[in-house]
């Protein structure tokens, strides 16, 4: 029986998370290539689901349950009757799940991929990548209700962006940094640190209001330290945008334990990223540096998830 498969990748968010979902300011998004999702659909006698992955604070059935929502769903956005033909439906990744990285974004979107094969094969009209850009984060917001958008964006982009909203979001490069990326462990359900924001926000509203620009001004400080030389000012910044999420309660004791652990061994910076909490830190080092201070942390037997590189000169297109 002929399947149909597709693999997106994980993300991290260096700068902007919480105050993107309330449209406070902009963000900074990568993608980690080497963290992927397959999916993989194969027309079957009855509805199947089957999920595989290292790590999860989220109980397989629990995720199982949300991939026959999210299939559901996208089949009927998609125009594609699984009630005619039931599909089984495999998942994997080599990332873990609930941390921070994307993965139900990146679920989403190798999804909504899988079915446009499946869809083009049935009728050969597959959907444009615009529409497949709305039903991936129709789908992932299935999984986070205030969803923002940023995650499916830059797992569908694959580039490193500068994101405002849906189809509003504009490539940048990365040509001074390397990021090492370190699963801090264990954490809460991303929608109650969405929901203690809000709760911070509504309760502080001029507190709110100086945070959001501070963070928008860090973000464009960012970007052109990004695009230069300048390794020592993002390392700087992400430890300011830290402090704001720390002042938010994002952080943990675990957390500040890693970044000052990394710091001694030679990191210029970094910051919890995602919904915070645990999961996701992300940390700041020299190009080419990645490795060693890689390498460092996994001796000290921290969890090192992956190393994202800057580029080479002409290597951003």
């Amino acid at each position: 029986m002929k399947s149909f498969k597709a693999t997106a990748c994980a993300k991290f968010i260096l700068l902007g998370e919480h105050f993107i979902v309330h449209r406070a300011c902009s963000a900074i998004v990568f993608p980690i290539p080497d963290l992927q999702c397959v999916v993989k659909l194969t027309p079957n006698n009855h509805q199947h689901y089957k999920a595989e992955f290292p790590v999860s604070d989220v109980p397989k059935e629990v995720i199982e349950n949300y991939m026959a929502r999210a299939t559901y769903a996208a089949c009927s956005m998609m125009g594609v009757d699984i009630t005619l033909q039931p599909l089984r439906v495999e998942s994997s990744s080599n990332f873990p799940i609930s941390r921070g990285f994307g993965s139900s974004a990146s679920f989403s979107v190798a999804l909504v991929q899988a079915i446009n094969e499946y869809r083009k094969f049935l009728n050969g009209q597959p959907l444009l990548n615009e529409n497949l850009m709305k039903t991936a984060y129709s789908v992932e917001s299935l999984f986070h209700k205030n969803s923002s958008g940023v995650d499916t964006t830059a797992v569908l982009q694959g580039r490193p962006l500068l994101y405002e909203k849906i189809n509003q979001f504009q490539r940048i490069h990365n040509s001074c940094v390397d990021f090492v990326l370190v699963d801090s462990g264990q954490r809460e359900g991303a929608s109650s640190f969405v929901e203690k924001t809000t709760t911070f926000k509504e309760k502080n509203e001029k507190l709110w209001e100086g945070f959001s620009k501070k963070m928008q001004t860090l973000v464009h400080e960012c970007v052109q330290a990004l695009q230069g030389i300048d390794a020592k000012t993002v390392g700087c910044i992400t430890l300011e945008a830290h402090g704001i999420l720390l002042e938010l309660g994002l952080s943990s004791p675990v957390v500040e334990e890693l970044l000052l652990e990394a710091r001694k061994v030679g990191a210029l910076g970094g910051k919890v990223s995602g919904a915070g909490g645990g999961g996701a830190v992300v940390l700041i080092t020299k190009k080419s540096h990645g490795l060693i201070l890689s390498n460092q942390l996994k001796q000290k037997g921290y969890a090192v998830i992956s190393v994202v590189t800057g580029e080479e000169p002409g290597a951003f297109v």
